[in-house]
């Protein structure tokens, strides 16, 4: 049937439908004006170049979808469509709207994202029952003042236009939930912005308030804060602000790798062969000349304790450049492996910060580094340079490296408000290990009486990235009242307890006045207050474990005996077995995993690598083996070993989840041969049974193994139940997997509408429904067509789906 004849027979039928999406449609005729009983008029994705003036007829439309057409203007007679309620005129042409648009007073939603619009009329204030206003991609330069009027505005979208300023009367928008306001040329606020409070918190994935990528000139932290934080820090600006030109540079390496000589060389030009090693945190400040500027480093030396390493996750930041110091004689033992340790350590608490890797002592040994894999697996690695303290070789080099680096960072010049600047030097002038939250207050009140709340709280933070101030609130809530200003304090409290010989005689567990007596041989610690802090933020970095049942008595792992305890035995045979292997070991897992299972350890069967418990009915052995980078599980007893099983992965996967990119495989003893364990992958051999394979082949041993067999002698009943529901019913998806789908389509260069042309079988609106969160409930069948057109199956992402 022709369109033609398709509206006439809409017509005799009194539709109130129409949908002629995906035709094509390049003319739509007069008669369109005889189906005045519609109420949807769907006329997207087609060739539409232009709308005949009968479209005003439609008096009844309520819902006039024209997304992806070929439209550059729109009749005047739209604005007849009084009872529209959703507007859609995405992917056009636009180059201006109708003043009659302004009629259009009972629209809810009006898109128009993608067009060419220069400038808004005045009379889109009058569409006050306005929820969503869509404008991003495209060309405007402002806005009018009648803006302010669209008082029901939950959602405005204006990323990517050509924005300088915003009008004043923004402010009267208070029901705004979002803003988006990214990839313009904005550079200051009008201060009654600050009237939205009712904007969402930015989440990192959600953004309530978008200004990235504006004209802004503020530290990148800053505008992924919440609103109101974001907001006060531009209006705190004013007309002083001016760059901070200072930076962070941090030294990182195991102990005697030579981390306090090379900075000596950098600094004084001289070192001392005798130095003592570095008991937790040395800050050295060291100045240089960079273009017209004297940039300021703050220079951490971090002591190379392995148990130490678990306090570096909250010194660790993206503001900073980051030298990873090995040496060149221990190469052969451990290979690239302790590279790879730091390298991942730094990626998983410093981002995509700048890394230079110094391979000091050179003229001991030549070190053979895979470089090229290293810096492709790293793209953040800066430069490797080999050093020598004794011959004075690439210490100059080094000192380019770091400068350039430096030079390279893009915060470098962000501004700083000038009573902001007041506050951090006098902060850095008294000589506190910490002071009080009420006391910080007080001196941002006493330099700044005008600063609120928000002002003095987005400064903590500012200050906590460039380490002058340490604040711990968002770790843990005991910790925000204090705030310290010397990074050392803690580090060096936390060495010393962990150090402490009285630790290692009671096997790990010491009471509050023991504590006491320990770090009152330092004048720094004198009362309980501050032995509980330091305790607390061990409690906090999951280095020790508060025990309740003995009154202000911890428990801390990291100061077992290496060896397992005396007369220690353990029957391995007919045991259920599972390991872990990682890329990575670091040393804080089993430590961690020791904390969270105290509860559960049997007598005294637990050492720094290793621990038995007892759950049930049964025993589990856990033991760390750091130098291949796994961990052995093995359960026996007469109880649910499988149940056992599944705590204890349980504990140990939560303990995964936080180590960033250390990437731990989950493998299964599938048999043996010549007494060594046959492994596979667990999650192979999960895939194999949701794929509906029966058996697996073993060709180590030219055998086959059931694999429903496999996986029920891993997996209790409650947990093999679970996660078969996941696989025949719909799913709710988990931000994980949006952001893993919206990366595979951005890499393709894709918009929705490219997806669906491409044969993705599903519809536009439910990836947009994906990709927005308007939803988070799909069918099986949605969720496979998407994975299936990306090449993956259920299989490769069922953690990141829920039932």
């Amino acid at each position: 049937m022709n369109l033609l004849g398709q509206i006439n027979s809409a017509a005799k039928k009194n539709l109130t439908t129409l949908d002629l999406s995906y035709s094509k449609l390049s003319e739509l005729p007069k008669e369109i004006g005889q189906l005045t009983n519609l109420t949807t008029l769907d006329l997207s994705y087609t060739q539409l170049r232009e709308l005949p003036k009968e479209i005003g007829q439609l008096a009844n439309l309520s819902t006039l979808s024209l997304t992806d057409t070929q439209l550059s203007e729109l009749p005047k007679e739209i604005g007849q469509l009084t009872n529209l309620t959703t507007l859609d005129l995405s992917y056009n042409k636009l180059s201006e709207l109708p003043k009659e648009i302004g009629q259009l007073t009972n629209l809810i939603t009006l898109n128009l994202p993608y067009n060419k619009l220069s400038e808004l009329p005045k009379e889109v204030g009058q569409l006050t029952n306005l929820i969503t206003l869509n404008l991003s991609y495209n060309q405007l330069s402002g806005l009018p003042k009648e803006i302010g009027r669209l008082t029901n505005l939950t959602s405005l979208h204006l990323s990517y236009n050509k924005l300088s300023g915003l009008p004043k009367e923004i402010g009267q928008l208070t029901n705004l939930t979002t803003l988006s306001l990214s990839s313009n040329k904005l550079s200051k606020l009008p201060k009654e912005i600050g009237q939205l409070i009712s904007l969402s918190r930015n989440d990192g994935f959600f953004w309530g308030l978008d200004l990235r990528n504006n004209n802004f000139e503020i530290p990148e932290e800053i505008l992924s804060c919440n609103p109101q934080e974001v907001i006060q820090y531009i209006l705190d600006l004013g007309d002083g602000a001016r760059p901070l030109h200072e930076a962070k540079v941090i030294f990182v390496g195991f102990g005697a790798v030579g981390k306090t000589s090379l900075i000596k060389m950098l600094t004084i030009g001289e070192y001392s062969p005798l130095e003592s090693k570095t008991d937790g945190i040395e800050i050295t400040d060291w100045s240089f000349p960079y273009e017209k500027n004297e940039i300021k480093l703050h220079i951490w030396d971090f002591g190379g304790q392995e148990i130490m390493h678990s306090t570096h996750q909250f010194f660790m930041t993206r503001r900073s450049v980051y030298v990873l110091v090995i040496e060149a004689r221990r190469e052969d033992k451990y290979g690239d492996n302790e590279l790879e340790y730091w390298l991942k350590l730094i990626s998983s608490y410093g981002g995509d910060a700048p890394i230079i890797v110094a391979i000091n002592k050179c003229e001991m040994h030549k070190a053979d580094i895979g470089k090229g894999l290293l810096k492709s697996n790293y793209s953040n690695i800066v430069e490797f340079i080999e050093t020598s303290c004794e011959k004075k070789i690439g210490i100059s080099e080094l000192k380019n490296s770091i400068q350039t680096a430096i030079g390279r960072l893009e915060y470098l010049n962000d501004k700083i408000p000038p009573s902001y600047f007041k506050i951090k030097e006098y902060l850095e002038s008294i000589n506190h290990d910490y002071i009080s939250y009420y006391k910080y207050i007080q001196i941002c009140m006493d330099i700044d009486g005008s600063l609120n709340e928000t002002s003095v709280k987005t400064l903590m933070q500012l200050l906590h990235d460039l380490g002058i101030m340490l604040n711990f609130q968002q770790k843990d809530r005991r910790l925000e009242n204090t705030q310290v200003l010397n990074p050392s304090w803690v580090t060096n409290g936390v060495y010393q307890i962990i150090n402490s010989e009285k630790l290692l005689n009671n096997k790990g567990v010491i009471s509050l006045e023991e504590v006491g007596a320990i770090l009152k041989k330092e004048y720094q610690y004198p009362t309980p207050k501050e032995w509980g802090f330091i305790l607390d933020i061990m409690v906090s970095f999951g280095l020790c474990y508060r025990m309740y049942e003995q009154n202000e008595s911890y428990f801390i792992p990291g100061a077992f005996p290496k060896d397992t305890p005396k007369d220690f035995k353990w029957e391995h045979q007919n045991s259920l077995c599972f390991q872990y292997h990682y890329d990575i070991l670091p040393s804080s897992v089993i430590a961690h995993f020791i904390v969270r299972t105290h509860n559960y350890i049997n007598k005294s069967d637990f050492w720094r690598n290793g621990v038995v418990l007892k759950y049930e009915d049964n025993e589990g052995f856990i033991k760390a083996d750091p130098n291949n980078n796994k961990i052995f599980i093995e359960i026996i007893g007469k109880g649910n070993r499988r149940g056992m099983l599944s705590f204890v992965r349980g504990q140990i996967n939560a303990i995964n989840k936080n180590l960033g990119k250390v990437n731990a495989r989950e493998m299964v003893v599938v048999g043996q041969k010549y007494n060594e364990d046959i492994l596979r992958e667990y999650g192979e051999i999960v895939n194999h049974e949701k794929d509906g394979i029966e058996k697996i082949y073993i060709w180590e041993i030219r055998t086959h193994r059931n694999v429903r067999e496999l996986i029920e002698g891993i997996e209790d009943k409650n947990t093999y139940d679970k996660r078969k529901i996941k696989t025949t019913r719909g799913f709710k998806v988990s931000k994980e997997f949006i952001a893993f789908i919206k990366e595979k389509r951005d890499k393709k260069g894709f918009t929705n509408k490219n997806l669906v042309e491409d044969g993705i079988g599903v519809s536009e609106k439910t990836l947009s429904n994906i990709f927005s969160y308007k939803r988070d409930s799909f069918s099986k069948e949605t969720i496979e067509n998407i994975l299936k057109y990306f090449g993956l199956k259920l299989s490769d992402v069922w953690m990141m789906l829920q039932d």
